[in-house]
């Protein structure tokens, strides 16, 4: 799924699973996406996988949401 997508109106209750290949720009997005596993009558451990490549522009979009998150 994609962020759009993925970061309305779902329930995955089933899914035990989150990968998260690229960063948002929005962290909360991202915050949404995971939310959607960690619903009521999820009864499993979720895990989150995130994916970012050293020496990239994602590393620059990770420490933005950081910084953003911390405001």
């Amino acid at each position: 799924l994609t962020f759009g997508t993925g970061s309305v109106g779902l329930v995955c209750t089933e899914a035990t699973y989150v990968h998260l290949v690229e960063p948002h720009w929005n962290a909360m997005v991202e915050g949404r996406v995971i939310a959607r596993a960690h619903r009521t009558g999820q009864d499993k451990p979720v895990t989150v996988w995130r994916c970012v490549v050293e020496n990239c522009v994602e590393e620059s979009i990770v420490r933005k949401q950081k910084r953003k998150l911390c405001l």
